[in-house]
């Protein structure tokens, strides 16, 4: 059964190595989901345990939940403050399943569980996310739920000798009530 629970740093082993799992399935079949190569050592690292200690309030803040089936991560969700002081009204949704739980509507529960924790946080007025543009699957999945595509940038990345456009999504959350989730 999968189950999703908030982190605690007693899964934060899990959660990398679910991340590596998760992060080396991006480019199968040319469908990128993450905009770095897996090789570079300048990539993201995923959580920061410290930041997951922050007020609503301060720059840096961050929230994560687990997808866990039998005590492994398979699944992640993150929500995260806008980098500026001026954009805290604003914050960003990044998730990830693994391919053997992916099209079992885990991506739907991590959405609504995203609604939730943000229109929970006073002041919260904008929820953002970032999809590669070929992710057609994901795009209409975030549409289902009220994200509106806001802008294309062209060519935003350079992966492995592929140009990838990627895609802004925003959910306003002042239109949002809990009986729509």
């Amino acid at each position: 059964m999968l189950n999703i629970i908030p982190y605690e740093p007693r899964y934060l082993s899990d959660l990398k190595e679910h991340f590596e799992r998760h992060w080396s399935e991006s480019g199968d079949n040319d469908v990128y989901f993450l905009p770095f190569d897996l090789n570079k050592p300048s990539r993201p690292r995923g959580i920061d345990p410290a930041a997951c200690d922050k007020d609503y309030s301060e720059v840096g803040w961050q929230r994560w939940f687990l997808v866990v089936s039998d005590n492994r991560v398979e699944g992640h969700l993150g929500i995260k403050s806008n980098p500026m002081e001026a954009a805290l009204h604003r914050c960003e949704l990044g998730m990830g399943l693994e391919r053997q739980i992916r099209n079992k509507g885990i991506g739907s529960r991590l959405i609504v569980k995203a609604i939730e924790q943000a229109t929970s946080i006073k002041g919260m007025a904008w929820l953002d996310l970032h999809v590669m543009a070929l992710n057609h699957h994901a795009r209409s999945l975030y549409a289902k739920y009220g994200f509106v595509e806001q802008a294309t940038i062209l060519d935003r990345f350079r992966i492995e000798g592929h140009s990838l456009d990627e895609v802004l999504m925003t959910l306003d959350l002042s239109n949002i009530e809990s009986n729509q989730l």
